[in-house]
C-alpha cells in the first residue's frame, strides 16, 4: 500500500509539473500557440481501450526540460496521459511500463476511462518518431488496473502522431 501511495504521489508531481509547457491544441486546428499567428498542432491517437475503438479529440504534447507528457483525451473524464524522460531515447525500441519497466526508464501512463483512473502494470510503448518540441509518434499496449474499483482493462494498438509547426 505505501508502494501505491508513494508511485501515485510521484505520478501526480510529475503531471502537475510537466504541464508548465504543454501544447494544447485540437487536432488540425490553428490555436496560435506562444503567439504565432500559424502555430498548427495536426495528429491522432487511435486505440482499442478495453475492447472498445477509442480516439482522441483534443492532443497535448511538451514538457519541461527533459520531461516530456503527451495526453489525448476526449473529455477530462476519458484520457490516455504517458509521461517520459527524453534523455537518450532510443526510437524503435520498446521501452516497458508498469512492472517491466527497465533500470533506467521512466515512462508513467494513466489512462482514465469514465472518470476512473487506470495504472499500466504491465506492456510497452515504443516511439517511431521523435524530435523535441516537433513530432512525435509510435505506439502504447499495455494491461492497466484500476487499484480503488479492483478493475483491469487491455490497451491495445495505442498509436500516436503528432507534429507541431510553426
Amino acid at each position: 500500500m505505501k508502494t501505491m501511495k508513494s508511485l501515485i504521489q510521484i505520478i501526480a508531481l510529475s503531471l502537475f509539473l510537466s504541464s508548465c509547457s504543454k501544447l494544447a491544441v485540437k487536432p488540425d486546428e490553428d490555436n496560435g500557440v506562444f503567439g504565432g499567428a500559424d502555430a498548427k498542432v495536426t495528429g491522432s491517437m487511435k486505440a482499442k481501450l478495453d475492447g472498445k475503438d477509442w480516439e482522441a479529440k483534443k492532443l497535448e504534447f511538451g514538457g519541461a526540460l527533459a520531461l516530456v507528457t503527451l495526453n489525448g483525451s476526449i473529455d477530462t473524464d476519458n484520457f490516455i496521459s504517458l509521461e517520459f524522460i527524453d534523455t537518450d531515447l532510443k526510437l524503435n525500441t520498446k521501452y516497458g511500463l508498469g512492472t517491466e519497466k527497465g533500470d533506467n526508464e521512466l515512462q508513467n501512463l494513466l489512462v482514465k476511462i469514465k472518470g476512473e483512473i487506470y495504472f499500466a502494470t504491465s506492456g510497452g510503448v515504443k516511439f517511431t518518431k521523435y524530435t523535441r518540441g516537433k513530432t512525435l509518434s509510435g505506439e502504447i499496449n499495455g494491461k492497466l488496473y484500476d487499484y480503488l474499483n479492483k478493475k483491469e482493462v487491455l490497451l491495445e494498438n495505442c498509436t500516436f502522431s503528432m507534429t507541431y509547426n510553426n
